[in-house]
């Protein structure tokens, strides 16, 4: 089947053909839309990177020969570069698009090459600022801020040129804006990225016009769209097929459990004690779970019961999303255990719009990462856990999006900024504030609007049943000794009293 995590293309072989070979294997069901992507888009950049690298134009020499050119005062003729032209696929959920990007980013030939989900760079990139941001702070005190158009003191722009170096090809699955955050860093992020030559190759659900859309303060996002425009060619997978929903589920008692009742709960507690046991253990009634300690970011740590030898966690929904829990803590828990035991998940109504949010970040993060889901629900399908009705939705949206909700998410994020030590909004490079790693789910207003709900949900039902399938724990076993050694690194045990 045609899908992300249960495809392995193989090496050095242009996309096409990358794609018919495991046609021909049968791994996946040959798509037309699938193979004219591949032959007609992937292809030719694919030839275009063969060896690319950074131009080496203004920001090296320019920065090199500063002091002579100050003392010439002669103006020089920008040198022209010739830059492939990056690729914006977008298209409904399960069409094959993150399959053919991975195939894409296997094959090409570029030596510094990232492949990353969009959310986790985002995360990063907050991070990076914060840190930046603190060691000028430190370095200049409160009078950096004010030497207004030094570029030397641009935090994004420094950020940017450290990505820029790190990687000549970016690779972007699940390209979205949501986040306010996140939007009004984009034009300045993606300016030097795009000035500096760096490609870029994007995954979405969402035609670039869409994205942020009815977001607040979305003028000062519109002039990223126009850098998108310039540098991608947008290419709309036409398919509508979801094959993700094509996977049968195995042991569906032992992945998906439903209704939330004695009996599944005893269910659920036989399959954590079976969870923990690993090849060394004897006698499981001597198994013992413990209270796990998990770094986050910013000095922040999430707890979960769990085992450090078998690799397993367990929380329940109201633990994880019914909390002021964002994406940064989902990726961190994703990345050291291969297995999440999840207990009593509801069915999500209007009412629970954020917990619903959360809940779809928790699945994005649990997906890019492989890692598997056992979880008890009142629904008796994945499909059965979202029952929104779209006009609530919208209604709900449009009075999160009022000026008395926008300013109180700026009181919050402003909190929270002062919390990990940097400066308020008043303080930062963007016209209203650059919010910093923002809690992910707090209002719908602030982070979807109604069709990038109607999206998401769509998307984390697709992505349920995914990971339900054979194919996708093979993948997870894949990957389990990763996991391993990410757990034995980080997370600690807590002492219980």
């Amino acid at each position: 089947l045609s899908t992300s995590s249960s495809v392995r293309p193989p090496a050095d072989l242009k996309p096409s053909a990358a794609y018919e070979a495991l046609a021909a294997r049968g791994e996946l069901t040959r798509d037309a839309s699938q193979a004219i992507v591949a032959r007609r888009y992937l292809d030719k950049l694919h030839a275009r990177l063969d060896g690319y690298a950074l131009p080496v134009f203004t920001h090296e020499t320019e920065r090199a020969d500063s002091k002579d050119k100050e003392a010439e005062k002669e103006p020089t003729e920008p040198q022209a570069v010739l830059v492939p032209r990056g690729l914006y696929v977008h298209g409904s959920v399960g069409t094959g698009k993150s399959m053919l990007m991975d195939m894409f980013f296997r094959g090409a030939r570029v030596s510094r090459k990232r492949r990353v989900h969009f959310n986790k760079f985002m995360l990063e990139v907050h991070a990076r600022l914060a840190q930046e941001k603190r060691q000028q702070l430190a370095r200049y005190g409160r009078q950096r801020h004010i030497v207004l158009g030094d570029a030397s003191r641009d935090a994004i722009a420094l950020v940017a040129d450290a990505i820029a170096d790190e990687s000549h090809l970016l690779c972007f699955d699940e390209f979205q804006v949501t986040d306010i955050a996140d939007a009004l860093i984009m034009r300045k992020l993606f300016g030097v990225f795009f000035a500096r030559g760096v490609v870029v190759v994007a995954t979405s659900n969402t035609p670039p016009k869409d994205l942020y859309h009815d977001g607040t303060n979305r003028e000062y996002f519109l002039p990223f769209l126009d850098q998108l425009a310039r540098h991608t060619r947008v290419v709309d997978i036409d398919s509508e097929v979801d094959y993700r929903l094509l996977c049968e589920p195995v042991g569906g008692d032992e992945t998906f459990l439903s209704p939330l009742s004695a009996a599944t709960q005893h269910k659920m507690d036989a399959l954590y004690r079976e969870l923990l046991l690993t090849a060394e253990d004897g006698d499981s009634s001597e198994v013992q779970d413990e209270l796990l300690r998990v770094p986050v970011m910013m000095g922040r740590s999430l707890n979960v019961r769990g085992r450090m030898q078998s690799g397993v966690c367990r929380s329940s929904f109201t633990l994880l999303c019914d909390t002021e829990k964002g994406a940064a803590d989902y990726k961190a828990l994703a990345e050291c255990f291969h297995t999440l035991v999840l207990d009593d998940i509801p069915a999500l109504s209007m009412a629970q719009h954020n917990q619903a949010r959360r809940f779809i970040l928790l699945v994005d993060e649990l997906y890019e990462h492989h890692t598997r889901l056992v979880c008890s629900s009142e629904a008796a399908t994945p499909r059965g856990i979202f029952q929104f009705d779209e006009s609530l939705v919208k209604e709900a949206s449009e009075g999160a999006n009022s000026p008395a909700a926008i300013e109180e998410e700026k009181q919050r994020v402003n909190k929270e900024n002062e919390a990990v030590g940097v400066p308020t909004s008043s303080s930062w490079d963007a016209p209203v504030g650059d919010h910093g790693p923002a809690m992910a789910g707090l209002d719908v207003g602030s982070l979807c609007a109604l069709q990038d709900l109607k999206v998401a949900f769509k998307r984390a039902v697709s992505r349920l049943r995914e990971m339900q399938s054979e194919k996708y724990l093979e993948e997870n076993r894949r990957w389990r000794p990763e996991r391993a050694r990410q757990l034995q690194r980080v997370v600690q045990v807590v002492r219980e009293t």
